[in-house]
């Protein structure tokens, strides 16, 4: 995400001035020491003196956000060339006001929303490039120009020590929920790792799993209720909240309603292995 944005869309070069919102979080933390590896001057937004202290320990000026406007303090640098923005919401106004003569604003999310009103004719007259970039929906070329483009210049970096992935903690996977907790509480910096047992990797095999894997959210109610309705990858990582395997006498309702009609049918042929295999108990009821 980082590599593909910061420098294959947003071409960060040395000695231009670069800001990543979100500074603490796994893509800031990555974002901040491939900045600094390029020779760029690095800012980074923060919302906690302890995030900003972690921000800049790996290089980058912190802002704080709960104290100080980032407009404010990247104008008065003489603006950013790059922004990456997981943002969105009213964050993009303010980035296209941050944004040098010739800058380039670029969107990987919208934390915030992904509407906002603004003035295109400063877009115009600044010369200034708004684009953004998610990874999953792109060609398998694309992918693999990317993949590419890491062995070849991104590697290089981290056998040298110049970058270095940032990992708060790790978690077994019957321990999601306690790791979404912490996630939550946005105390961590870095990224947040679910180990995945030899266990869990049989099991998932044993399910025939499809390589799109499947999005299951839960909530813990009288009964707990499990909403099968996206697909996306990987599927452990999106197990959010289960502790494996549930008891026996729990009951568990799989509501279908709002899963895309051509995927019913595979969602039903994959909970009825799980069912099979022990992975969900065997009085799972079913409301399509």
């Amino acid at each position: 995400t980082v590599w593909s944005n910061v420098v294959m869309r947003g071409g960060l070069g040395a000695g231009e001035r670069f800001l990543v919102h979100g500074g603490s979080s796994g893509i800031g933390t990555m974002a901040i020491q491939v900045a600094n590896a390029l020779g760029a001057r690095v800012w980074a937004t923060a919302g906690s003196p302890e995030k900003c202290a972690a921000c800049a320990e790996l290089g980058a000026q912190p802002i704080n956000y709960r104290d100080e406007d980032f407009v404010t303090v990247l104008r008065k640098a003489g603006g950013a060339d790059l922004i990456l923005d997981m943002v969105g919401g009213d964050y993009i106004a303010r980035n296209l006001r941050s944004l040098a003569d010739d800058g380039r604003l670029v969107m990987i999310a919208f934390l915030a929303g992904p509407k906002a009103e603004i003035n295109f004719a400063q877009i115009m007259a600044r010369r200034l490039t708004v684009t953004g970039s998610t990874l999953r929906p792109q060609s398998e070329r694309a992918k693999a120009r990317i993949a590419q483009d890491l062995v070849r210049h991104l590697w290089p970096l981290i056998e040298a020590g110049a970058v270095r992935p940032q990992i708060d903690s790790t978690y077994l996977l019957h321990e999601a929920v306690d790791a979404h907790r912490h996630m939550e509480s946005s105390s961590h910096v870095g990224k947040i790792l679910l180990q995945v047992s030899a266990h869990d990797s049989r099991m998932a095999r044993s399910l025939a799993l499809p390589s799109s894997g499947l999005r299951l959210t839960l909530r813990r109610f009288h009964c707990l209720r499990l909403r099968l309705s996206t697909f996306c990858t990987p599927v452990f990582g999106s197990m959010t909240g289960m502790r494996w395997p549930f008891p026996s006498s729990a009951n568990v309702v799989f509501c279908l309603s709002r899963a895309h009609s051509p995927v019913r049918g595979s969602i039903l042929r994959l909970a009825t292995r799980m069912c099979a295999c022990g992975f969900l108990p065997s009085r799972s009821k079913w409301i399509a």
